[in-house]
């Protein structure tokens, strides 16, 4: 069973996985991503569990938000 200490510990470990997460799609949108930045980028998702899911989900939302924008395009 988890203390709340633990859950304190995850869910701060969780947010920022998902603060990092969001700078990499952020700088992977910009349209300059280069072979160091992949290189980086692939280090820190192995880093971790969070990191992986942190940057899956925010992944998702992102393509969720584009294609509705796609949709609603004049």
């Amino acid at each position: 069973m988890i203390n709340s200490t633990e859950a304190a510990r995850h869910s701060s470990a969780a947010s920022r996985a998902e603060e990092v997460a969001s700078a990499w799609i952020e700088q992977r949108d910009r349209g300059d991503w280069s072979p160091t930045d992949q290189s980086q980028f692939d280090t820190w998702l192995a880093q971790s569990l969070e990191n992986r899911i942190a940057y899956c989900r925010l992944e998702a939302a992102w393509d969720r938000t584009e294609r509705l924008a796609a949709l609603h395009a004049p």
